[in-house]
């Protein structure tokens, strides 16, 4: 996702495509607020079948708009998964020694004291996980967490080998 639009990869049934779609992911820079709903036509372009769709997201959202897109194409009937990455550092609120964070996206700043912050902080993110899981299960979508340590293929096979042995 980018703020002039969506990436989009059409389906196709050759062994290349899984390395399409690893080098584009690569390709795609982080940047800027989540696209505004004009630029979704690009995912609703094909909805005469159903399909898998993958969001590598941080779920960061001002407004809802990331769910509410989801919802839509929940009700399109689309199978949708959600891979919700987290670094490191903002799982365990451990950045050795900053005290004035940036938000990336909108450019405010605060200033917190780790060492005071780090229990509640973990406390609310636990929490705020939870919910986050728990509304897209109720949505019927798969969710998993994933850490920016962790690579994004490994992820991605783990879930197409257990999606493989569902529908067995």
């Amino acid at each position: 996702m980018k703020s002039e639009g969506i990436y989009a990869m059409a389906a196709k049934q050759d062994y290349q495509h899984l390395a399409r779609l690893f080098y584009q992911l690569e390709q795609i820079k982080a940047e800027g607020h989540f696209t505004k709903p004009i630029h979704y036509s690009e995912l609703f372009a094909s909805t005469q079948k159903r399909e898998l769709l993958i969001f590598v997201t941080d779920l960061y959202q001002t407004n809802d708009e990331i769910v509410k897109l989801l919802d839509t194409l929940g009700t399109l009937r689309h199978e949708i998964v959600v891979f919700h990455v987290l670094a490191r550092n903002e799982l365990e609120l451990d950045f050795e020694g900053y005290s004035t964070f940036e938000d990336l996206e909108t450019g405010e700043t605060i200033q917190i004291d780790q060492e005071k912050a780090r229990q509640r902080y973990k406390s609310k993110l636990a929490t705020y996980l939870a919910e986050t899981r728990a509304k897209m299960l109720d949505r019927r979508i798969f969710y998993r967490t994933i850490s920016t340590h962790e690579p994004l293929d490994e992820a991605l096979r783990d879930f197409l080998k257990q999606r493989s042995k569902i529908r067995i």
